[in-house]
């Protein structure tokens, strides 16, 4: 078996072995072995790594403006034993993303938006299931009523795989019915 064959392997193993059941737990161990799998790929050598085609790998990167429109999705505070005594969030949204077209997003911590326990963790899926990977950086009032949030880029799957870049949401809260809309723009390098 081949270096290719083998990380295929690996791969399909992985993903057929993921649910949609699974907990926030399950899918930062995931993403915690996507992290330590590319830290491996990068260490190999370099003729190694061209199998992956990886634009970040042979200078082909570029850098596009990320446009989210017609956003909107619904949030909640869980219970969580692994979040004890705080609740878990979860965000859950769908809308357009320019150079990824319609798109889901999903994002959890332990805490809440304004006191975050653990690192604010999410992803935006395309619908090819090419995912960039995000993190919260920071959210407040935007002093029109809207709430601004940043978040950076610092990864991904597939086409987005060594993606990086940030990008701002913004748009109303609406805290009685847990539910968000709005737009953002930002850059995305892939």
């Amino acid at each position: 078996m081949n270096f290719k064959e083998l990380v295929l392997f690996i791969f399909s193993v992985l993903l057929l072995g993921c649910t949609k059941d699974n907990n926030l737990q399950e899918e930062t161990a995931f993403t915690n072995e996507s992290e330590m799998l590319y830290d491996a790929l990068q260490s190999t050598p370099v003729d190694m790594r061209e199998v992956f085609e990886n634009p970040h790998l042979n200078g082909e990167a570029v850098e596009r403006v990320l446009k989210i429109r017609r956003f909107s999705g619904t949030f909640a505070f869980l219970p969580d034993p692994d979040c004890a005594p705080y609740p878990q969030f979860v965000a859950e949204g769908t809308g357009f993303c320019t150079h990824m077209g319609k798109v889901s997003t999903f994002m959890a911590f332990c805490g809440d938006p304004s006191n975050p326990i653990t690192t604010p963790l999410g992803a935006i899926t395309a619908a090819n299931g090419d995912q960039a990977f995000t993190e919260l950086t920071g959210a407040g009032p935007a002093g029109d009523g809207d709430h601004i949030f940043n978040y950076i880029i610092y990864d991904g799957t597939g086409r987005f795989s060594g993606a990086t870049g940030y990008y701002t949401f913004k748009g109303p809260v609406d805290m009685a019915n847990l539910t968000f809309e709005g737009e953002g723009e930002g850059v995305i390098i892939y």
